[in-house]
């Protein structure tokens, strides 16, 4: 049975929120190792730089041919939305807690979901609405566990944490709008390069060398570039090639948080209480109510050849 673009697009944005929850497992394992998260952030874009690179190089050459308006474009994507966001982040997280940076973070879908009527015109629509805070509420659950005093609530880390929900969802949107000229390998390739030069004003990257060696810390930098960032983009821009709406692509993003806590609850003992499993099944359910408005739009005969 064929699938839909709009199928293709669900599932693959689907797989990158998956792919993003891993990260902040790499990131632990990391953090215990002793590099900073300035630091993080760097040998993250590295690596993924070199892997998507090495990939457009041996399957889409071509792709590394870009025009001066494109280099441009891409530039500004590495420097705000890669670099810049990560900064951001690190920056709450210094301020706040890990709970409240989560929980900040996630404001980007109604962010996205305002920006995306003005400029792409995508409706409200009464299921879109409900997702979106369906799912921010679930998020919200799933770090805290019902628990308030899990949040954190410094002025200037709050502020760093609004802009942080908003570089992400700048960078949901203007992805979007790169694919409609450039090739989505193109686009990473480059703006992890730049992400990962602009970096460099605020880490150190040879603080791992000064480390004792570790294999496991390596094999978790490794992944780390490999698996949230280089694949788990890769598939978030091909599911908005797919033309998939923002709004709804960055609510179903939010399905990396439950990710991360179940990780965190097998691997490294985590509490796990009934409130967060609520918080987690809330951001299931909005999930499921964007696919049920998909599929109600799709004409009869396309739902019964299984789109």
């Amino acid at each position: 049975m064929s699938m839909t673009d709009k199928t293709k697009g669900f599932l693959f944005v689907t797989l990158a929120g998956l792919l993003w929850g891993t990260g902040f497992l790499y990131i632990q394992f990391v953090l215990d190792g002793g590099l900073s998260p300035q630091e993080i952030v760097s040998w993250k874009l590295l690596i993924g730089f070199i892997f998507m690179f090495a990939y457009t190089r041996k399957n889409d050459p071509g792709a590394l041919k870009i025009d001066r308006k494109g280099l441009f474009l891409v530039l500004i994507l590495g420097v705000v939305c890669f670099s810049v966001y990560n900064l951001l982040m690190n920056l709450t997280m210094e301020k706040t807690t890990i709970a409240t940076t989560v929980a900040l973070l996630y404001t980007a879908p109604f962010y996205v979901l305002i920006i995306s009527r003005l400029l792409f015109r995508e409706p409200f629509t009464r299921i879109k609405v409900i997702s979106t805070i369906v799912a921010v509420s679930g998020v919200t659950l799933t770090v805290t566990g019902g628990q308030l005093d899990e949040l954190a609530y410094d002025s200037i880390g709050i502020v760093y944490g609004l802009a942080m929900g908003l570089v992400f969802a700048i960078t949901n949107l203007f992805s979007r709008h790169l694919l409609v000229r450039y090739k989505q390998l193109t686009i990473l390739t480059y703006s992890f390069g730049f992400g990962f030069l602009f970096s460099l004003t605020f880490s150190d990257l040879t603080a791992a060398f000064r480390l004792s060696f570790d294999p496991l810390l390596w094999l978790n930098l490794i992944l780390m570039g490999l698996v949230p960032t280089a694949l788990a983009y890769g598939f978030f821009t091909t599911g908005l090639s797919y033309k998939i709406e923002s709004s709804k692509a960055a609510i179903i993003t939010t399905i990396e948080v439950p990710v991360s806590v179940l990780g965190s609850y097998l691997i490294f003992s985590e509490e796990l209480n009934v409130l967060k499993l609520l918080g987690i099944a809330m951001v299931l359910f909005s999930v499921y109510l964007l696919n049920r408005e998909r599929q109600r739009r799709l004409p009869p005969n396309r739902l019964q050849d299984g789109s």
